[in-house]
């Protein structure tokens, strides 16, 4: 019977309970699983859905018309000089899709979706160097648990370049870590992704500074024997001179632009540095970040290391012990400084978790989590359950989950709402009535605020089309109680004006939601009195929550 037991493979791996084949097929079904709940997802959205995709979808439609018009010269010209403040890592990997299948969301959301899946390969590489091939499958499925990983890929973003240079450079950094002898070019890979980071998002630098910076003390003062402080200068060098042809045109825009970034109010929990903001950030954390039930494991799995590491019965050799203080310096700094920042907003700080799931693996392999039978069934229980929990839906409810209480009041949720459905408002019915007046260039202004409501969604319409199209919001709340005058003002100045309203029974619950959209109501008022407008047209919008968008033309 042992005999047959050993021959049994799993995935090319001999199988045993808990043993390299069952934790390499697990995390085989946790991407695959996700990937089908993914491309549903994807499909379930046929625009972006917020400010931030929808800009970079209309960039990638942009990029489109400008190579079909003006061929590579000019495309390159505009990604160097034209976003100025945001690297254009994103949108150069992504042409090549977008040339062959056409700029959708579709194909643009599946190439960000991919490089969630090379990136966890280099996470499965870098911990199977460390610790072995199981720390290595278990440190992909930690990553792929974590609630704030999945929603974000699952869109166009300008992270997933960023997070595959992460996970890249960690990999070339500890493919030579503590060798006699380091490989000829673990360096040239390593200035390779470092240079990728650069033309991808500044936030890297706070992942990847202190951890190289760690690794050059360590290599100067003799504790590891590789990298050596030479072969990361080199890295270090051919970094910069790939990235210098973007930042030496457009540094001071990009760091401005990261410092309003990270000082955007919308998603503040809570004054800076004072207690009750520190204790939500912490709740965002357990909730938004690494999910409930993950978050418990990695209090089990840290506290299991600490008692063992006091009671002498794990022992970590220099390599190993080593490689968690880099991953500590990868993953603490930037935890801290989100913790007594402005922005809460937990998709920035979701670069940490490469580190912390590759230090994670380490911790759990030493402490026996991963082999010892009960321990890991527990783990696996766990990390099946909050698998679970993202991925299934709520029965009979539209927006396929409904998520809990906890997930509604933070930003990005929680595992209960990382597949729900969002609302998708079809901006091409306004460009229709702008299209029959004759507006070649309108001017819209509006209040208020969704989702699907900025000027990036609105603007879309046009941007399909390579038409021009200027649009004003005229009011947040951010900036104060509102002036009506001037707010009356410049909306006489716009060619067409709108903001939505609602059935007076769900209100409150959009004024809940958004404090922009407190004077929604008053604003429809005030232009049916005003002589300048014509009477609204009403467009309906939304598919859970519908809304009617009043739209009122310039008389001429």
């Amino acid at each position: 019977m042992a005999s047959i037991t050993s021959k049994t493979k799993v995935l090319g791996f001999p199988y045993k309970a808990f043993g390299v084949g069952f934790w390499t097929g697990l995390a085989v079904v946790f991407f695959v699983t996700l990937t089908v709940a993914a491309v549903f997802w994807m499909s379930a959205h046929p625009y972006g859905t917020n400010w931030d995709e929808t800009n970079y979808l209309n960039r990638m439609v942009r990029d489109m018309y400008r190579f079909e018009q003006y061929g590579l010269g000019r495309l390159l010209q505009v990604w160097v000089g034209e976003d100025t403040s945001r690297p254009p890592a994103f949108r150069v990997i992504a042409f090549p899709a977008a040339l062959l299948f056409g700029p959708n969301p579709m194909t643009l959301r599946l190439v960000s979706w991919m490089s969630l899946g090379i990136t966890s390969g280099f996470i499965y590489l870098t911990a199977r160097r460390i610790t072995g091939p199981i720390a290595g499958s278990f440190a992909v499925i930690y990553w792929l648990a974590c609630p704030i990983i999945i929603g974000p890929n699952m869109r166009f973003y300008v992270d997933y370049p960023m997070l595959l240079a992460i996970a890249a450079t960690l990999y070339f950094l500890f493919v030579d870590w503590d060798r006699q002898q380091p490989t000829r070019w673990g360096w040239i890979g390593m200035g390779c992704a470092l240079g990728l980071a650069g033309l991808a998002k500044p936030t890297a630098v706070l992942v990847l500074g202190p951890t190289l910076l760690l690794a050059l003390v360590l290599g100067w003062r003799k504790v590891i024997q590789a990298p050596t402080p030479r072969l990361l200068i080199q890295s270090w060098v051919l970094a910069v001179v790939l990235m210098l042809p973007w930042w030496g045109f457009n540094y001071r825009a990009a760091i401005s632009k990261a410092f309003r970034s990270g000082g955007n109010i919308r998603d503040a929990l809570g004054p800076p540095g004072a207690p009750e903001t520190l204790l939500r950030w912490l709740y965002v954390f357990s909730q938004a970040i690494l999910g409930p039930a993950l978050t418990l494991l990695t209090l089990a799995i840290l506290a299991t290391l600490v008692f063992r590491l006091a009671r002498r019965t794990v022992v970590l050799n220099r390599a190993e012990a080593t490689a968690l203080l880099m991953c500590a310096a990868g993953a603490v700094p930037i935890g801290v400084i989100a913790m007594f920042g402005t922005n809460h907003n937990p998709r920035l700080i979701s670069p940490l978790l490469i580190p912390l799931a590759i230090g994670m693996a380490i911790a759990a392999s030493k402490t026996r989590w991963l082999e010892q039978r009960g321990l890991a069934a527990i783990a696996t229980i766990i990390l099946c359950f909050q698998l679970a929990v993202m991925v299934s839906p709520t029965p009979g409810d539209a927006r396929y989950q409904a998520g809990d209480a906890a997930a509604a009041a933070i930003h990005w949720g929680n595992p209960t709402t990382v597949m729900q459905r969002e609302e998708q408002w079809d901006w091409s019915q306004l460009k229709a009535i702008t299209d029959s007046r004759g507006l070649e260039r309108p001017q819209l202004a509006y209040i208020g605020n969704a989702n699907p409501l900025n000027p990036t969604q609105i603007s879309s319409a046009w941007v399909q089309d390579d038409e021009p199209v200027d649009v004003e919001w005229l009011w947040s709340y951010i900036i104060g109680d509102i002036d009506w005058d001037q707010v009356m003002e410049s909306a006489r100045e716009a060619e067409v004006v709108f903001t939505f309203s609602t059935t007076e029974s769900a209100q409150d619950y959009v004024i809940s939601q958004d404090p922009d959209n407190q004077n929604n109501a008053e604003f429809i008022a005030r232009l049916r009195q005003d002589s300048s407008f014509e009477d609204p047209i009403q467009i309906p919008m939304g598919r859970f929550e519908p809304v009617q968008l009043f739209v009122f033309l310039k008389k001429r």
